[in-house]
Protein backbone atom coordinates (compact mmCIF):
# COMPACT_ATOMS: atom_id res chain seq x y z
CA UNK A 1 0.00 0.00 0.00
CA UNK A 2 1.34 3.40 -0.98
CA UNK A 3 1.40 6.00 1.76
CA UNK A 4 -0.18 9.32 0.99
CA UNK A 5 1.98 12.42 1.33
CA UNK A 6 1.20 14.47 4.42
CA UNK A 7 -0.24 17.93 3.94
CA UNK A 8 -0.60 20.42 6.78
CA UNK A 9 -3.40 22.97 6.46
CA UNK A 10 -3.17 26.20 8.37
CA UNK A 11 -6.12 28.51 8.99
CA UNK A 12 -5.70 30.41 5.73
CA UNK A 13 -6.66 27.45 3.53
CA UNK A 14 -10.15 26.81 4.96
CA UNK A 15 -10.67 30.57 5.16
CA UNK A 16 -9.88 30.88 1.46
CA UNK A 17 -12.54 28.26 0.72
CA UNK A 18 -15.16 30.75 1.94
CA UNK A 19 -13.47 33.97 0.73
CA UNK A 20 -16.29 35.73 -1.12
CA UNK A 21 -14.23 38.93 -1.36
CA UNK A 22 -11.69 37.22 -3.62
CA UNK A 23 -13.48 34.90 -6.04
CA UNK A 24 -10.24 33.73 -7.70
CA UNK A 25 -8.74 32.69 -4.34
CA UNK A 26 -11.98 30.95 -3.44
CA UNK A 27 -12.18 29.08 -6.75
CA UNK A 28 -8.59 27.79 -6.74
CA UNK A 29 -8.99 26.74 -3.11
CA UNK A 30 -12.16 24.82 -3.93
CA UNK A 31 -10.42 23.11 -6.85
CA UNK A 32 -7.52 22.26 -4.54
CA UNK A 33 -9.98 20.92 -1.95
CA UNK A 34 -11.18 18.31 -4.43
CA UNK A 35 -7.65 16.91 -4.55
CA UNK A 36 -7.21 16.52 -0.81
CA UNK A 37 -8.16 12.85 -0.91
CA UNK A 38 -4.71 12.28 -2.41
CA UNK A 39 -3.10 13.41 0.87
CA UNK A 40 -3.06 12.64 4.54
CA UNK A 41 -4.42 15.92 5.90
CA UNK A 42 -3.12 17.31 9.16
CA UNK A 43 -4.63 20.21 11.10
CA UNK A 44 -3.32 21.33 14.46
CA UNK A 45 -5.34 22.06 17.57
CA UNK A 46 -4.22 25.68 17.25
CA UNK A 47 -5.87 25.92 13.82
CA UNK A 48 -9.09 24.48 15.26
CA UNK A 49 -8.99 26.99 18.14
CA UNK A 50 -8.45 29.84 15.66
CA UNK A 51 -11.51 28.70 13.71
CA UNK A 52 -13.57 28.40 16.89
CA UNK A 53 -12.63 31.99 17.75
CA UNK A 54 -14.01 33.32 14.46
CA UNK A 55 -16.47 36.11 15.25
CA UNK A 56 -18.84 35.42 12.37
CA UNK A 57 -21.04 32.55 13.58
CA UNK A 58 -21.97 31.31 10.09
CA UNK A 59 -18.34 31.33 8.94
CA UNK A 60 -17.22 29.63 12.16
CA UNK A 61 -19.71 26.79 11.62
CA UNK A 62 -18.73 26.46 7.96
CA UNK A 63 -15.02 26.32 8.80
CA UNK A 64 -15.47 23.67 11.49
CA UNK A 65 -17.73 21.56 9.25
CA UNK A 66 -15.27 21.82 6.39
CA UNK A 67 -12.37 20.35 8.39
CA UNK A 68 -14.15 18.05 10.85
CA UNK A 69 -13.31 14.90 8.87
CA UNK A 70 -9.62 15.65 9.23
Amino acid sequence: MTRKPKLYLDTSVPNAYFDEKNSYRQEITRQFWLKLKEYQILISDLVIREMEATGDEKLRKNLINLVKKF
